[in-house]
């Protein structure tokens, strides 16, 4: 599935802190910035992001209240 996605444009980031979500004037996520290992820090513009923060993640990047993001399945309820 990897090099599915791959031969799709898809670009995997492994391994790094979020560091900011940025948004749209309409509050679309459309790109994130990133750290990742000794002070490489990155921005990149997408169309869509995928984050997998695991099931019990507190990052406060996910969001709290009316900016949290969307989640496709609650912990427990898949």
């Amino acid at each position: 599935m990897r090099i599915a996605a791959l031969d799709l444009g898809v670009t995997f980031i492994e391994g790094a802190d979020i560091t900011k979500l940025l948004r749209s004037s309409l509050g679309i996520v459309s790109g994130l910035q990133y750290s990742k290992g000794d002070n490489l820090h990155a921005q990149i513009l997408v169309d869509r992001v995928v984050i997998a923060a695991g099931a019990n993640s507190c990052d406060p990047l996910l969001g709290l209240g009316e900016n949290k993001l969307p989640m496709l399945y609650q912990p427990g309820h898949l």
